[in-house]
């Protein structure tokens, strides 16, 4: 009897940690699917990309990882500052509209009118050349070819027109290596 009792005590105990485990799931699931508002996603972002650092090494520049798992860095586009996350997938670098916006590009709809197709869908843009962007003391990239999507850019992307005019880039493990 006492070991029937303590094989349905262990049957019980695992019944109840699986339903445990449906219902966080269930609530995971729904707060991926949740929408967000506009401040919500900014926060989201800004807390996401805090820790990567920029730091020179004997003429290199290490950017280290995020907790997203991406490669951010702030930058000077045309003097003013620009938060960009690196993106080999990128062509070119492409200005989200709030911050083309800022540094002054001014856009008609009839501006975008070329399209392009990203990993999340197919977008208008507006193709631009920015005249300079600058990481740390040394990296200064000048007439870099670029873009600014109408919709579906909620961060600058720092991408191959920039990165092909350096001398090297290359991944080390949690580190982005950028030499001049």
């Amino acid at each position: 009897m006492g070991m029937y009792r303590t094989i349905l005590h262990a049957m019980v105990m695992m019944a109840m940690f699986a339903i445990v485990l449906v219902i966080l799931e269930h609530y995971k699931f729904f707060d991926r699917q949740t929408p967000r508002t506009d401040e919500q996603r900014a926060t989201a972002n800004m807390s996401a990309v805090a820790p990567s650092r920029l730091s020179a090494r004997s003429g290199e520049y290490i950017i280290n990882r995020a907790n997203d798992g991406h490669f951010w860095v702030n930058a000077y586009v045309n003097g003013d500052q620009v938060r960009f996350m690196v993106d080999t997938g990128a062509s070119f670098v492409v200005l989200s509209p709030d911050d083309a916006e800022t540094l002054g590009f001014d856009f008609w709809d009839e501006d975008f009118s070329y399209r392009i197709r990203t990993a999340t869908g197919e977008y208008a843009m507006a193709p631009i050349v920015i005249d300079e962007i600058e990481i740390g003391d040394d990296i200064r990239i000048f007439n870099v070819r670029g873009a600014v999507l109408n919709e579906g850019a909620e961060v600058s992307l720092l991408g191959l027109s920039f990165l092909n005019k350096l001398t090297s880039y290359q991944f080390s493990g949690d580190e982005l290596i950028l030499t001049p």
